[in-house]
């Protein structure tokens, strides 16, 4: 790794080749541990690098690494990714964030309804490089 800065709750680690990496910071997992609403934060490709303990539940997994390095397209019953493409892309480049219902397929292939409410993060240069979504199960 190259370069790293740290942006409020967030460390953007640059490596040599120029790709943007980042974690987590640790504060922000404590506080999302116990939380009611699901959190996932992810690269702007949309591979997830972290979830929160709700988002394990609420999928039915036994722990994050069912979730950690997938697409999250996976995640969405396939008459929603199309949408979801192309919502995700006007939110990047209208650097608007993003209020929105899908259906995903649960572990157990229920599907649900959830509501997603993704923001942007951004490196030192004020350029977006992931995203973090707070995810409500609608009942």
């Amino acid at each position: 790794m190259s370069e790293s800065s740290k942006q409020e709750n967030f460390i953007i680690i640059t490596d040599k080749n120029g790709r943007i990496e980042f974690e987590i910071n640790q504060t922000v997992v404590a506080s999302g541990k116990n939380a009611v609403d699901g959190i996932i934060v992810g690269d702007l490709y949309g591979y997830i690098s972290d979830v929160n303990d709700s988002i394990v539940k609420m999928y039915g997994a036994s722990d994050k690494s069912e979730i950690v390095g997938k697409h999250y397209l996976e995640f969405l019953v396939k008459e929603e990714r199309g949408q979801a493409v192309q919502r995700s892309i006007a939110s990047i480049m209208n650097n608007q964030e993003m209020n929105d219902e899908y259906r995903v397929r649960l572990k157990n292939g229920e599907e649900v309804k959830i509501e997603v409410t993704t923001s942007f993060f951004k490196d030192q240069d004020g350029e977006k490089v992931g995203f973090i979504d707070i995810v409500k199960k609608i009942t």
